[in-house]
């Protein structure tokens, strides 16, 4: 209410609540009378989505991590209120395993359960308790406090060698502080393999029962062993309904508990789980029931579950500790399917509806509050919350966090138990992530009232999908369709989850999609551990075997002989899908028909689209973006990752022999590089990608290679001398170590050359002049193959041993066919990255072989794969690297599980070897293509015809930006889905854009490019001084390029002669006439940022955003490296002259100390040009003094320190400049000389002088080039001319541009620039480009020519975000290299970003004078046309809008939503680093006492701290 003035306790007027939310107008509006949160929904959605960025800051520092008031700690026995003893309460919880929801008397009468009833009816039940929708995870929840996938989702297998985080304190090791006693009496399910996972060692002083996930009720069998173990040792009482065990157990731990003590004890209970056992006298009680004919039995075991419980009530009472105890009794998840009931839910167990999340759960003890006794709660409760709130209730801290594991994620939910608080706590609860147990992408969360479930719920062959009737649960109730991909629920008016809200209602999908989704960005090695998939837990085979040596019924087929696997794989190299005779009568391949013929053919075995990648994803289990995804040049300074392990290396533990013979192609700068040091004991071939077949030639030198030295045997076909190698490997191999061979043929790779003897059995093609040649290779990689099949087999090697053949990628364009799939390699069509491949080998199970199989299989899988097979651990996570990514595919193979395993398959990620952006992923059927595919002079684009692969085939649209296929039904990518099936084009983009979150200095080791790869010109010369075919154009003259670079401040976009006849600009306007100009240039809006990017490679927003005022007490990042820095170790002499604007209070920060040998101008923003005052004291400044030169016009005095150093430069070292002019900043003032040839400008009265300034500036840069000019450095030097930011308001052009300085607009940011100098090629001299260059760009850029390595990464900073522009400039690769470009981000609720051809503005643009308009020409304060502002945001296609007319925004949601969706991205951003923590203007730091320092000491403003 509004209050009356002096009677505060009258009723005033009353206005509604805020729920969910109010929205006021607080300026005009400041008594709150007027909700505006219906009427401005735009205004809304802005504050909500800023209130919802803090969602993402470290919840342990908001609030110190109290989230609410309830939240703050208290100390129960502060008061001793609920213990009136003085005693710490006896905590119990029983555990009912797979109990459905109706599955008790009070809410079944068919079910007799007197116990439970009793305790539900005099104590408090839980209406909204949720847990895990299988076992193991549930238990992990409450024994840890997290939810499942923070702990793990997966149920442990019996051979699993793997179980809950042993970084995580169990609960009752935390109440072991509190001096507890702890027993655990049931089924563990928490892992075994290793006695660390033991109850016993997890916090309990004793435990009794089993330790698995199920055995056998009355034996105690489970599968090959008894499981049934005490404390630290079997227990010989198997044999005895397990129940009656725990009875027993329960009677001994309290008769003997020594009650001064508090008690924890946990109870498990296997009852009602499978398999559905039940001693006779309680099956008795129960008539067989015809529609399920085991439900009476699953009756009786409740009743059994019941009666133990009731007997442990009855030992506590005897005891005389009921009174101080708190009792909580649930299930673990839903009842199961067919069996169960979980009425009136939906769904059962594994399944993430209610019916399988939302279990029966209730409270007693003799603490439970009377007033809650008989009622029930809706208090939104998970499993996990249990840990908090016992630990509270026993006086300890809950916290738990650490390294390696994600913090509790529980709530104290005892003020729900009480009454006192029965509000929900939780923002949210994650039910399930991402999880892929039968369906990729399986998961749920709650939010407010609504639930979001994502993926296929439905599992078993009873459908687990619809409404069972109450005691009927096999009978046919209600189905419901499945969540495909989605389903949204109101749960708190729809629990039983009857009506769909998904299409109804996109805003909450939207709003719980993002909350979802968020959860990506959790490190993917803690969330379930690294294993994301139930088939990726680790398993040992040899489990069985080890606990009971005459019984094994989990052992795999393999090691039946006692002997570990041979291994070995043939890569063919750019093998066409059809280049077979088995598919293609018209190619002879004996050899490789027989193996697939006898054999398993993989239809869905996926690699990279070109050669080096697709092997480093075989050699490191890695998909191609988590390695590399560059092809390496010859003269490359790249390799694949030495931190990562190899697959030879790993299967050296298991004491392989291991061999290669053939290409390499994963670096060999660096001897350590080579195939012997990374785990190959012998290697034979060539070391690059390519070489000439005959001569073993690659461009420059020989190269053929052995082991450590080079191979004297060129002049031989390659193939032939393989086989030669192959004969000396298998003969000479000891048969008592297994063996791993990897044969990658240079066959049918380019140069197409082939022996006459098998080009002779192939006639001519006149379409295809090479295809008979391409013919020919196959047929000798098929001899190659054959003759190492019948070497095996003459050694007795084959029945232990397993092949796999596969080509690399798919055929090349206009010479491989890959009918019928679409396109070839170096796209990622199908015909590009669906190879050929097929498995034999002795081992391969009967059953398989003259089979195929759709089982979805990328190449990084064999890693795991065979690593399994060998016994040995495939994890090599660590720093610095990625983990692996392959699963094992060995069940495929056998036919045990044909599923696919992966949730997805990133084919590749944002890689723009062509075309910006270029990617691919595969979820369930859908495949997304991202970005152009077509790159080759032979369009790749079509499907070919079977032999005819250069003939014109049948073409299709390329991808832009997007193509979405459902590669199950279209395999050949015929329908383009991509714009009617918008919601799982959405699904897909969001799964494809969550990669961008991973580190980038990681993701292709930083190379985002082919073009980033480092390469070394003088390579050849190494390998042979007289031939050089692979140095770069600029080290014509062996010497390093002289750099400059020319920077013009507030200079306008048409504010030079060659756009506006009005200006005399005779040396700009040369420049760009014989230079190239950018047509696409980006700048930060205004000064100090764009120097800031220019000079550290990073985005505005990730080095500051703001203006840096005079006194301010801050600066451009000291941890990061300028380029002048990095420039010096190439023994550069770097020079500034002008305006530095990076920070000067502490010494450190000025030029001199910043990578410049010598500096000269002023410190601050701007100064009077003619006196050099800034306020209270002078700005002109010289390396480490004050400058005694004011009092003349700046530019002039820089002219002549240009003079003296170009003068004094030795030309026999490379020079870099950085000229930073202050002309055209304001003061407009210009020497008289100038202003006399510009007329005075009626509408504007100070456009002359800005004219006049222009014309100072060009004047001082033409000097600059005939300086270098008579110096003979022009002809090795790169010159680059931009401005700092777009002209200012009101009295510098942008025309035809949009906006000005201090706006976001094109007229702010997009900025004039133009380059030349005598290493510019000719080709580009009088050329425009339209190649998206951002200013940071020119840090990676000036480092490569120099040859310095722009990486910058460390502590405290971001990574250069720049790239290598070069080829851009030399006419290389025009296409865009950015995916994006942040423009500014969020600063003071501003900002900007382009991703592709658009770009979206996010907040109010107008500063000062109007800068919404398009200005005239040379009349800028006139009144243009204005156009309206972006509030909230604005949408530009500036491709075709580059003027910025035409706002999309309102026109194409689907756009704004995936720029919105990248922009908000970088709320992910550390903050501290953001604007190094200053996210405002007016939060920068500023000393007040910065002028008296400057007045006392000589009237100059200089350094004033750290002196």
């Amino acid at each position: 209410m509004w209050s009356a003035l002096d009677y505060p306790c009258s009723y005033g007027p009353e206005g509604p609540d805020c729920d969910p939310y109010c929205l006021y107008d607080i300026v005009n509006d400041p008594t709150e009378k007027k909700d505006l949160s219906k009427e401005n929904p735009d205004m809304l959605k802005k504050l909500v989505e800023r209130y919802n960025s803090y969602s993402k800051e470290p919840r342990d520092m908001q609030d110190q991590g109290y989230h609410s008031e309830d939240d703050i700690p208290k100390d129960p026995n502060a008061c001793n209120c609920f213990v009136a003893t003085a005693e710490l309460p006896n905590i119990i919880f029983v555990l009912v395993d797979d109990w459905g929801f109706a599955d008790v008397g009070f809410k079944n009468p068919a079910i007799s359960s007197p116990n439970f009833d009793h305790l539900a009816k005099t104590g408090l039940v839980l209406n909204r308790h949720y847990v895990y929708m299988y076992c193991s995870p549930s238990r992990a929840s409450l024994l840890t406090g997290r939810w499942p996938h923070h702990t793990h989702q997966w149920n442990l297998g019996n051979n699993s060698t793997a179980g809950t985080n042993l970084a995580m304190t169990m609960i009752p090791a935390k109440l072991k502080a509190a001096n507890y006693a702890t027993h655990m009496v049931g089924k563990w399910h928490q892992g075994f393999f290793d006695p660390r996972y033991l109850p016993i060692n997890r916090g309990f002083d004793t435990s009794s029962g089993f330790l698995c996930g199920s055995e056998d009720h009355m034996t105690q069998n489970a599968i090959c062993a008894i499981d049934y173990w005490k404390n630290n040792a079997p227990d010989p009482r198997n044999g005895t309904y397990d129940a009656y065990i725990y009875r027993d157990d329960l009677t001994d731990i309290i008769n003997s508990h020594n009650t001064n003590e508090p008690l924890f004890l946990y109870l498990p209970l296997h009852n009602v789980h499978l398999p559905l056992q039940a001693p006779k006298e309680w099956l008795d009680i129960y008539p067989a029931n015809s529609t399920c004919e085991k439900r009476h039995t699953l009756q009786a075991m409740i009743s059994v579950a019941d009666n133990v419980t009731g007997h442990l009530v009855e030992l506590l009472k005897k005891k005389g500790i009921w009174d101080n105890t708190i009792m909580v009794i649930s299930a673990d998840n839903g009842g199961a399917h067919c069996s169960g009931s979980n009425y009136p839910l939906r769904g059962c167990k594994e399944t993430l509806f209610e019916g399988g999340v939302r279990s029966l759960a209730f409270v007693n003890g003799g603490l439970l509050p009377e007033s809650r006794r008989g009622q029930s709660t809706d208090g939104f409760i998970h499993i996990a919350d249990w840990y908090t709130t016992f630990c509270k209730l026993a006086g300890v801290d809950p916290d738990d966090s650490g390294t390696g594991k994600f913090p509790v994620d529980g709530l104290d939910v005892w003020p729900i138990i009480t009454g006192e608080n029965e509000k929900t706590q939780h923002e949210e609860i994650v039910l399930g992530y991402n999880f892929d147990f039968n369906h990729p992408g399986q998961g749920a969360i709650i939010v407010g009232n609504f639930k979001l479930l994502v993926g296929l719920q439905n599992a078993f062959e009873c459908d687990s999908l619809g409404w069972r009737p109450l005691d009927y649960p096999c009978s046919n109730g209600l189905e419901g369709p499945d969540c495909d991909p989605y389903c949204l629920y109101d749960i708190i008016n729809d629990p039983t989850e009857k009506n769909d809200l998904s299409k109804k209602n996109p805003e909450i999908l939207n709003k719980l999609l993002d909350r979802y989704h968020s959860y990506s960005m959790e490190p993917r090695d803690m969330q379930d551990q690294g294993y994301h998939s139930q088939f990726s837990v680790p398993r040992d085979p040899d489990a069985c075997k080890y606990m009971q040596s005459n019984v094994c019924v989990l052992c795999s087929c393999f090691v039946a002989t006692a002997k570990l696997p041979n291994i070995v794989f043939v890569l063919v190299d750019d093998w066409g899908f059809a280049d077979v005779g088995f598919r293609n009568p018209a190619i002879s391949s004996p050899n490789f028909d027989q193996l697939a013929k006898t054999g398993l053919v993989l239809n869905r075995h996926y690699v990279f689209k070109y050669c080096a990648p697709s092997r480093a994803s075989l050699l490191t289990g890695r998909w191609p973006h988590h390695v590399y995804q560059w092809n390496l040049a010859t003269d490359a300074t790249a390799g694949t990752n030495l931190n990562m392990t190899m697959f030879p290396a790993k299967l050296k533990a298991a004491n392989y022999s291991t061999h290669m013979v053939g290409k390499w192609h994963q670096g060999f700068f660096d001897p350590r590089y080579l195939p012997i040091n990374r785990g190959f004991d012998t290697s034979s071939g060539f070391l690059c990608g390519s070489e000439d077949h005959m001569t073993q030639n690659a461009i420059c030198a020989i190269d053929y290679w052995k082991n450590n030295a080079p191979d004297p045997r060129n002049g031989t076909y390659d193939a032939y001398i393989y086989r030669d190698d192959l004969t000396d490997i298998i003969n000479s191999h000891n048969t008592d170590e297994p063996l791993f061979l990897y044969l990658p043929l240079h066959n049918v790779h380019l140069p197409l050359q082939a022996p006459k003897e098998w080009l002779d059995i192939y006639p001519a093609n006149s379409t295809c002049d090479k295809r008979h040649t391409l013919q020919a290779m196959v047929s000798v990689a098929d001899n190659v193959t054959g003759h190492l099949v019948e070497l095996l087999k003459k050694k007795g090697l084959w029945d232990n041993t397993i092949m796999v053949i596969s080509a690399d990628n798919g055929g090349a364009h206009c010479s491989g066919s890959n009918y019928p799939l679409r396109g070839c390699k170096e796209t990622l069509f199908e015909g590009g990255v669906r190879s050929l491949a097929f498995v034999n080998g002795g081992l391969l199970p009967e059953s398989r072989r003259g089979q195929s199989t759709d089982g979805f299989i990328h190449i990084a899988d064999w890693y795991t794969t065979f690593c399994k097979l060998a016994g040995v651990d495939p994890d090599d996570s660590g720093t610095g690297k990625f983990s692996v990514d392959g699963l094992d595919v060995w069940p495929i193979i056998t036919g045990e599980n044909e599923k696919t395993q992966h949730e997805e398959i990133v084919l590749g990620y944002n890689f723009d070897f062509n075309h910006p952006g270029q990617g691919a992923i595969i979820v369930g059927n859908f495949k997304l293509l991202v970005g152009l595919q077509n790159a080759f002079e032979c369009d790749s684009l079509g499907w070919r015809p079977l032999n005819y692969p250069c003939s014109n085939g049948l073409e299709g649209p390329d991808c832009d930006p997007y193509c979405l296929y459902d590669i199950i039904n279209d395999p050949t990518e015929k329908n383009d889905l991509s714009k009617k099936n918008p919601e799982i084009l959405s699904k897909l983009l969001d799964r494809y854009h969550s990669y961008s979150m991973e580190p980038r200095d990681m993701q292709d080791q930083g190379y985002h490019s082919q073009f980033s790869v480092p390469r070394d010109p003088d390579a050849c010369k190494y390998m042979q001084s007289n031939v050089c075919v692979l140095c770069s154009c600029f080290v014509a003259t062996a010497k390093l390029p002289n750099i400059v670079f020319v920077l013009v401040d507030d200079w306008g976009f048409a504010d030079v002669g060659f756009r506006n006849p009005a200006i005399s600009s005779p040396n700009f306007d040369q420049l760009a006439k014989t230079g190239l100009v950018l047509n696409r240039h980006y700048v930060f809006k205004y000064c100090a940022p764009s120097r800031a990017s220019l000079l550290t490679g990073r985005w505005p927003h990730h080095v500051y955003q703001w203006n840096l005022a005079t006194d301010a007490t801050a600066g451009t990042n000291l941890n990061m490296t300028m380029f002048p820095a990095k420039l010096k170790a190439a023994n550069y002499s770097t020079h500034m002259v002008g305006k530095w604007h990076q920070g000067f209070f502490d010494p450190r920060y000025l030029p001199i100390n910043r990578g410049f040998d010598t500096s000269s101008g002023y410190l601050c923003g701007w100064v009077d040009h003619f006196n050099q005052k800034q306020g209270c004291a002078v700005d002109c400044w010289k390396n480490n003094a004050p400058d005694p030169r004011n009092g003349t016009y700046d530019s002039y005095y820089y002219r002549d320190d240009l003079t003296n150093i170009v003068n004094n430069h030795d030309a026999n070292n490379p020079l870099f400049i950085y000229l930073p002019l202050h002309n055209v900043h304001t003061p407009l003032e210009a020497p008289k000389e100038w202003l006399d040839i510009y007329p005075a400008n009626s509408t504007c009265k100070t456009r002359h002088t800005l004219q006049a300034m222009v014309s100072v500036a060009d004047n001082v840069t033409g000097h600059l080039v005939e300086l270098l000019k008579e110096k003979e450095m022009w002809d090795n030097t790169i010159m680059v001319i931009s401005a700092d930011n777009g002209g200012d308001q009101c009295v510098a052009s942008n025309y035809p541009l949009r906006g000005c300085k201090y706006t976001f607009f094109e007229g702010g940011v997009r900025s004039l620039a133009f380059v030349n100098g005598g290493l510019l090629p000719e080709s580009r001299r009088g050329q425009s480009t339209d190649g998206f260059i951002h200013i940071s760009d020119w840090y990676t850029t000036f480092c490569k020519l120099a040859g310095v390595d722009p990486d910058d990464s460390g502590t405290g900073k971001f990574p250069v975000d720049g790239l290598d522009v070069w080829p851009i400039i030399t006419g290389e690769n025009e296409k865009t290299q950015h995916q994006e470009i942040v423009l500014g981000y969020n600063f003071s609720s501003h900002g900007a970003i382009i991703v592709d051809n658009y770009k979206l503005i996010v907040g109010s643009q107008n500063a000062r004078c109007d800068p919404l308009m398009w200005t005239p020409l040379d009349f800028p304060c006139s009144n243009g046309r204005v156009g309206p502002n972006c509030d909230p945001y604005c949408l530009y296609d500036i491709i075709n809008d580059p003027s910025e007319e035409n706002d999309l925004s309102n026109k194409n949601q689907e756009m704004l939503k995936k720029l919105l969706d990248r922009y908000n991205s970088y709320s992910k951003e550390p903050r501290d680093m953001q604007d190094q923590g200053y996210h405002s203007m007016g939060a920068i730091p500023h000393d007040p006492k910065a002028c008296d320092y400057m007045k006392a000491n000589g009237g100059y403003w200089r350094p004033w701290k750290n002196v």
